[in-house]
C-alpha cells in the first residue's frame, strides 16, 4: 500500500491530474503570464515546475511520480487538500499573508515528516521559491523559522499534524507489512 492509497482510505480521496491537459491549468498559466507582466508574482514554468492543488485534485505535470515513496512535496500537497475550504481558496489567492502562512504550514508537514529538512538552509531554499509567490524573503524565512521552531517545540498546526501522524501511521503499518514477511521467510 502506498502512502496515497492510505491518505486517500483514512482522510480525502485525491485526485491526480495531468497538469500540461488540464485546461483549468491552462487559464491558470495565462493569468500567471498576466501577473507576471504586471509584477504581481513572479512564477516561471508553471505547467512543467509547479504542483496547484484545489479541493482535492492535484494538478501535477506527467513526469511527477506521485506513486512511489512519500517526498516533501507529496505531503505538502496533501496539506493543502487537508486546508481546502472556500475560506481557504480566498483567503489564499487573494492574500500573501494569508498565502504565506498556508505554504508555512505546508512546509511545516516537510519538517515534521522529514528531518533532512528541518534546517536554515532549508528555510531559506524554501522561502527563495515564496518569493515567486509575491511574498518578500525576509517575510517568508520569518514565518518559516516559526514553523522550525513550532516543530522542535512540539507545537504543530492541526492541518500539519494531520497529515503527519497520518505518514507515521503508514510508516508503523508498512513496519509491520514488513516484520511480517521477514517472518514468513524464515518459517519457509
Amino acid at each position: 500500500m502506498t502512502f496515497l492509497n492510505h491518505f486517500c482510505s483514512e482522510m480525502h480521496k485525491v485526485v491526480f491530474k495531468d497538469k500540461a491537459t488540464a485546461p483549468l491549468m491552462k487559464l491558470v498559466a495565462l493569468l500567471i503570464a498576466v501577473g507576471n507582466r504586471l509584477k504581481i508574482c513572479d512564477i516561471r514554468n508553471f505547467i512543467t515546475d509547479y504542483v496547484t492543488t484545489i479541493g482535492n485534485r492535484i494538478y501535477a505535470h506527467p513526469r511527477w511520480n506521485y506513486a512511489t515513496e512519500p517526498s516533501p512535496l507529496v505531503l505538502h500537497e496533501l496539506t493543502h487538500v487537508v486546508f481546502w475550504s472556500t475560506t481557504y481558496a480566498l483567503r489564499y489567492l487573494l492574500s500573501k499573508k494569508w498565502r504565506l502562512y498556508y505554504e508555512s504550514v505546508c512546509i511545516q508537514t516537510e519538517m515534521m515528516c522529514f528531518t533532512r529538512c528541518r534546517s536554515n538552509a532549508y528555510i531559506k531554499i524554501k522561502a527563495r521559491m515564496l518569493e515567486g509567490y509575491g511574498i518578500r524573503y525576509s517575510d517568508a524565512v520569518n514565518e518559516l523559522a516559526k514553523r522550525l521552531h513550532e516543530v522542535e517545540t512540539n507545537r504543530h498546526h492541526p492541518e500539519a499534524a494531520k497529515v503527519y501522524y497520518l505518514y507515521a501511521d503508514w510508516q508503523r503499518l508498512m513496519e509491520h507489512v514488513r516484520l511480517a514477511g521477514s517472518a514468513h521467510h524464515e518459517d519457509h
